[in-house]
């Protein structure tokens, strides 16, 4: 059979020509997709926040409690009572305040439950809610930094919550915080040594302007 038989039996090489257009399209696609995609994502910032005092949505803010253990972690939800924030220019927070409901305290373990409302977990037939009040904060872009006093059985210490906002517009505010206690300077000293002392507090909060955009004060 001739070299040219051979090659008449071979499937028909693809044109080249038709390939480099389609690679070079297709590149092309990508790198404008990349380009444009920061452009159609919405993001969250301080610049879209109106001065004024802004309500928690109860039922869509929550905070959660999680306790490192020995055989993993502990979480614990809860409900807020009250909660409101009042923006100045430039995102500085000039008053932060909310009541979380101790008593609305739930875990994936029914015993766990019993425990936290206990003596000594939060005490909530006796300690109905757990306090936060800012003393400082600030959201710069989508970064939200605030310190201020936990008060648990009665008891106060300073914490300081940082995370991110997550959604803005003229009349909501949508941010997740977080940060680190000592639970047992607070008397909450349920399930040690299994469980450690530090807890970490989470908190998504959804908030909406007050009408009139009115400001409140301490």
């Amino acid at each position: 059979m001739s070299r040219t038989e051979a090659l008449a039996g071979l499937p028909a090489a693809p044109n080249s020509r038709r390939l480099i257009p389609a690679a070079l399209s297709r590149a092309a696609g990508a790198i404008l997709a990349a380009l444009l995609l920061p452009l159609l994502v919405a993001t969250a910032s301080a610049a879209d926040i109106q001065p004024g005092t802004y309500m928690f949505v109860l039922d869509r803010t929550m905070a959660r409690v999680v306790v490192p253990g020995q055989k993993g972690n502990l979480a614990a939800d809860m409900n807020f009572q009250l909660g409101e924030l009042t923006f100045d220019k430039g995102g500085m927070i000039v008053n932060a305040r909310a009541d979380i409901d101790t008593g609305s305290v739930s875990t994936k373990n029914a015993s766990s439950v019993s425990t936290l409302k206990g003596r000594y977990g939060f005490d909530s037939s006796r300690y109905p809610f757990a306090r936060f009040e800012s003393t400082t904060g600030s959201v710069q872009g989508d970064r939200v930094v605030m310190t201020g006093l936990l008060t648990i059985k009665d008891v106060t210490r300073p914490v300081e919550l940082t995370g991110t906002l997550l959604r803005s517009n003229p009349r909501r505010v949508v941010m997740r915080l977080e940060g680190m206690i000592d639970r047992t300077a607070f008397g909450i000293t349920a399930g040690r040594p299994v469980y450690g002392k530090d807890a970490k507090i989470i908190l998504r909060i959804v908030a909406l302007r007050e009408r009139g955009g009115r400001m409140r004060q301490g």
